[in-house]
């Protein structure tokens, strides 16, 4: 069983219709490799999901070692962890240090060997900090390097700041790098990334798994869905549906999803007054 059957067997998705899976119209003349976080794609990373499903004779790398790189990265964050005098510091530091360089060294040896073993002729990365990770396997065997930007690893303060340097290398090396928003995409140039180099790509829907409407002739229901959490900023949802119903007094706002949020956003829809027209 490959890793795509075992996929389309044990995770909660519905696939689409085998005539509505795009396929390439002829057969590769590269072997794809897929760098990922994690063994299989959270619930919420469909994205990465598809391109697994859908990208023909993507085999994976299923541990990328970027969170032990976001350690060694920040001197600060070290020292935040350990509140002990500074030469306890530099000790931990000087046993982290080589230990994590080992196991870097390591998973670049693994990884060369991964590429080696299945004829990989290119690589995608997901994520800003895995491609990091897989780069200097790629630069060792001159295995060209596609990194795929997601979202918090180009927006969250901390990442950024603690690959920003990483990045830049990241960016001379890199064949292709793609970028989800044209917000993404310029927040990338002003990294360093160069313009030849980006590729704007944003996510796209199998509309054929949905049902047909007619919204005109609808009422004017608006429908979110989404976890209630902080990334996905709930609250900006009712503050502009807010601004949008003094246009359309009897729109209608349906939010679907759970969360650490949901109480917080009841509460705001509350304060606003807006019980007829936000359901949860």
């Amino acid at each position: 069983m490959t890793l795509q059957d075992d996929l389309l067997t044990n995770l909660p998705i519905t696939p689409a219709p085998e005539a509505t899976v795009i396929r390439p119209r002829k057969k590769l003349n590269y072997q794809l490799m897929i760098a990922t976080p994690r063994l299989r794609p959270s619930y919420s990373e469909t994205f990465i999901r598809n391109h697994i499903l859908h990208l023909e004779g993507a085999p994976m790398i299923f541990f990328t070692p970027w969170y032990l790189n976001t350690i060694l990265l920040s001197r600060r964050q070290v020292d935040e962890w350990l509140q002990y005098p500074r030469p306890v510091q530099n000790l931990v530091r000087g046993i982290l240090n080589p230990a994590f360089g080992m196991c870097e060294r390591a998973y670049t040896r693994i990884l060369k060997r991964s590429l080696e073993r299945n004829n990989a002729s290119v690589m995608l990365a997901e994520f800003g900090p895995v491609a990091v990770s897989a780069m200097e396997a790629c630069r060792q065997l001159g295995v060209p390097l596609v990194v795929h930007f997601h979202g918090f690893d180009a927006y969250k303060k901390t990442i950024v700041k603690l690959y920003r340097k990483s990045y830049r290398k990241l960016f001379s090396y890199a064949s292709a790098i793609v970028a989800v928003s044209k917000d993404m995409e310029e927040r990338l140039k002003s990294f360093g990334a160069p313009q030849s180099k980006l590729h704007y790509n944003p996510y796209g829907v199998d509309c054929s798994l949905f049902g047909g409407a007619t919204p005109e002739k609808n009422s004017p229901v608006f429908v979110a869905v989404g976890r209630f959490v902080k990334k996905k900023a709930p609250h900006l949802t009712l503050r502009a549906f807010r601004i949008a119903q003094k246009q359309v007094p009897n729109a209608k706002l349906l939010m679907i999803g759970k969360g650490t949020l949901l109480n917080e956003c009841k509460c705001m829809v509350n304060e606003m007054k807006q019980q007829e027209s936000g359901s949860y």
